[in-house]
């Protein structure tokens, strides 16, 4: 049996297209998977300087909320996350500025935690970053699926389970259960637009 057609009413948009649209879900969704990322690189290189984490995770929304409507994949190594990454970063160096120019108390356990002028770097594990995302965004569109569909994706594409005991454990043939897991992928691709599923 063939599994039915669900529609969407976003595959044809991308959650950049939707939030550059002013539309409070889609901004909504970028912050939940977008979020922990940044809150990721600031802490990678503001370790001690935990009071400001949130300040400068809050700038960073502020400028992606006003600079979206610039954002352009030019070149085939665009992407979001990188732009992202750079709005980050500058508002790290932001950040490491306004600390250099307040007064600073001498001695003690403060000196310590004035922050050097070491380059900021903001590099990670490209994979994790991508499964962080992808896993982020599907926890989102769990809703929008049937269970089944939901769960032949998340068994064989997340838990890496065979398509064959899956297809048994299910119910199903194993081509419904290709069938439901790619039409989840092609969802999350449609949705995170510039990120290829790394789940």
């Amino acid at each position: 049996m063939n599994p039915p057609d669900e529609p969407f009413d976003s595959t044809s948009i991308s959650l950049l297209a939707r939030v550059r649209d002013n539309d409070p879900p889609a901004w909504t969704r970028l912050h939940h998977i977008y979020r922990p990322l940044v809150v990721r690189w600031v802490a990678c290189r503001f370790d001690r300087l935990q009071s400001e984490h949130d300040d400068i995770v809050q700038e960073v929304f502020v400028s992606v909320h006003r600079a979206i409507g610039n954002f352009r994949r030019d070149r085939p190594d665009d992407s979001f996350r990188g732009w992202l990454r750079t709005i980050t970063h500058n508002k790290i160096v932001d950040a490491q500025r306004r600390r250099r120019d307040r007064p600073r108390a001498v001695g003690g356990s403060h000196s310590r935690d004035i922050e050097d002028d070491r380059p900021v770097d903001l590099s990670a594990d490209e994979a994790e970053e991508v499964m962080e995302i992808c896993r982020r965004a599907a926890d989102i569109m769990r809703t929008d699926f049937e269970e089944r569909t939901w769960k032949a994706f998340w068994l064989t594409r997340v838990e890496g389970r065979e398509v064959d005991d899956v297809a048994r454990e299910l119910g199903m043939t194993a081509t419904s259960v290709r069938t439901y897991r790619a039409r989840v992928l092609a969802r999350l691709k449609a949705e995170l637009g510039d990120l290829e599923p790394g789940i």
